[in-house]
């Protein structure tokens, strides 16, 4: 069975959903939709069961930590179930779940990281992964700018990037 948990921010709930031990999808707060709706919408046709105990409750209590100023989500990269995805979208996602608390990178430089050195116009296709990640916060997709290291977009909203970004110590234009 599929559980999920909350976790409480100042933009709203968001959810961790675990399927025995392993992290399967973390939901962003949306002030557009309850939370319970997201979880739902990603699995539909599941039997999916809101806890406040074990593993999911403590994955949840680490991203509401982590909006709170302390704790660190990518801690969570050990248990997270990879998604089943081409090489380039792992490879991308893997080198976003190396990038340092307090740091930031283009897209291209992410795709240079993830062993595509020679992908000058590959911002987009590196943006289409991030905007797709589904474990945002574990793999910080937040750190990731467009070129110029401008904002950019990212799925809880630029308010809320930019919030995370200079809470981890990021000065943005």
């Amino acid at each position: 069975m599929i559980v999920w948990s909350r976790y409480k921010t100042r933009f709203g709930d968001g959810a961790v959903v675990c399927l025995d031990d392993r992290i399967l999808r973390v939901c962003l707060p949306s002030r557009e939709m309850p939370v319970s709706n997201l979880v739902t919408g990603l699995f539909p046709g599941e039997d999916l069961q809101e806890t406040r105990r074990d593993f999911p409750a403590e994955c949840a209590s680490e991203l509401g930590k982590f909006f709170e100023g302390s704790g660190t989500p990518t801690d969570l990269v050990p248990v997270i179930e990879w998604p089943d995805c081409r090489d380039f979208k792992r490879r991308i996602l893997e080198a976003c779940a190396t990038i340092p608390r307090g740091s930031v990178v283009t897209y291209i430089e992410l795709a240079r990281e993830a062993g595509y050195p020679k992908w000058r116009n590959y911002g987009q296709a590196v943006g289409q992964v991030m905007s797709t990640n589904p474990l945002p916060l574990v793999i910080p997709c937040h750190r990731v700018l467009s070129a110029g290291y401008s904002l950019g977009n990212y799925g809880g909203g630029s308010e809320m990037k930019r919030w995370l970004l200079e809470r981890e110590g990021c000065a943005i234009n």
